[in-house]
């Protein structure tokens, strides 16, 4: 990636170009076609073609998905950006769209993979009971209260279905081996 070449140099026009590509690769909004790039961002220059902008949308794309399943923070990023023949003004461009844009790019790769149901959201508290009619004795038995909420694949836009289920120290344990299990195998395999 080392021989990139954009033809423009003005923040406003790489800007709205990178906006663009967003638009077109990763919201995959229809009406956002190179074309429409073309004669949005270059109408007054009629010496740049469609076949330019087909080019740079191309290298936009192409840094912005590698940027986005590297999953870069800024540093890292500009690091990226440093190693190709971007120029400065591009650099700082790319920069400034990627510090407001990356978790929109990272959540939209994520989710073209993701085929199965996400677990969008966990919380849980501990309940103890301080009282109760029937029983004198309560015992101080802690109860793990969890609630898991988890949507559909691939950004799907339905609600998210609620799980609400509760469980005792035991089952409490048992569910953090099965944890302690799944996560020492993933460090072997990842090591």
């Amino acid at each position: 990636m080392t021989d990139l070449q954009l033809i423009t140099d003005a923040p406003k026009i790489l800007g709205a170009l990178l906006n663009g590509v967003v638009k077109k690769v990763f919201d995959r909004d229809p009406e956002v076609t190179t074309v429409f790039l073309h004669e949005q961002l270059y109408a007054d220059k009629p010496e740049i073609t469609v076949e330019v902008v087909e080019r740079e949308v191309a290298i936009v794309k192409d840094i912005l998905l590698k940027a986005g399943f590297e999953d870069f923070d800024l540093t890292q990023f500009e690091t990226f950006l440093k190693q190709t023949s971007l120029t400065a003004g591009q650099q700082e461009a790319f920069a400034r769209f990627w510090r407001t844009q990356k978790p929109k790019i990272h959540d939209a790769l994520v989710r073209d993979v993701s085929w199965a149901d996400t677990l969008s959201r966990l919380q849980w508290r501990i309940d103890s009971k301080s009282k109760s009619k029937n029983v004198d004795d309560l015992n101080n038995e802690l109860t793990a209260v969890v609630e898991l909420s988890i949507g559909g694949p691939r950004g799907d836009k339905a609600e998210p279905q609620a799980v609400r289920f509760e469980m005792d120290r035991a089952q409490v344990s048992t569910v953090l081996e099965q944890i302690n299990a799944i996560q020492a195998q993933v460090s072997k395999l990842s090591s």
